[in-house]
């Protein structure tokens, strides 16, 4: 078609880009933008509490910054509503929805709206760990931004796949031994 009006939005690099666009991702980015705000706000809360000099005097005898010592209420409190949180979901799913996950034995195609929702929040967590991770990189090193990393890499990819969501819930019982570790 010769001499055709070029359309910015069904032509050239838009095109692709705006046929590829699910539509479906949009509560899917909703909830983890809430779950983000939501663990942010936890981490405000707790992080800005006044400073005392038994906390002074605690993170001089551990010999650690006082800001990672200060800010390590806050994030002992979000990992846990985290692990918490998407621990009994996750093991909710397998209990109630794990043979149909597995379907055709492989575990990649069926997808679950619920087990959806837990890979969401673990997106929003895993976020977040990725920023403290950065801001507090000389205290937390190379293991713990290696972990948000990975974590991140993985759930993201499961939202927005739509795939390996029993393989996903799985992988996220793992998070379960945080409670544990945070007593």
């Amino acid at each position: 078609m010769a001499g055709a009006a070029r359309n910015a939005f069904t032509d050239g690099w838009e095109n692709g880009w705006m046929n590829g666009w699910d539509p479906s991702f949009a509560p899917k980015f909703a909830t983890i933008l809430f779950s983000f705000l939501t663990f942010l706000l936890i981490w405000v809360v707790f992080n800005a509490r006044p400073n005392t000099k038994r906390l002074e005097k605690s993170a001089a005898q551990q010999k650690v910054s006082f800001r990672i010592h200060k800010a390590e209420l806050a994030t002992r409190l979000i990992s846990t509503v985290h692990a918490a949180f998407v621990g009994q979901g996750v093991l909710r799913v397998l209990y109630f929805d794990g043979q149909r996950l597995r379907a055709e034995n492989n575990g990649f195609t069926e997808t679950s709206d619920t087990a959806a929702l837990y890979f969401c929040v673990s997106v929003a967590f895993f976020i977040g760990d990725f920023l403290i991770c950065c801001v507090q990189f000389e205290d937390y090193g190379y293991g713990f931004l290696l972990h948000a990393i990975c974590g991140l890499g993985t759930y993201f990819y499961v939202v927005m796949s739509d795939s390996a969501h029993y393989w996903a819930c799985l992988g996220l019982t793992w998070e379960i031994s945080t409670v544990f570790l945070k007593l």
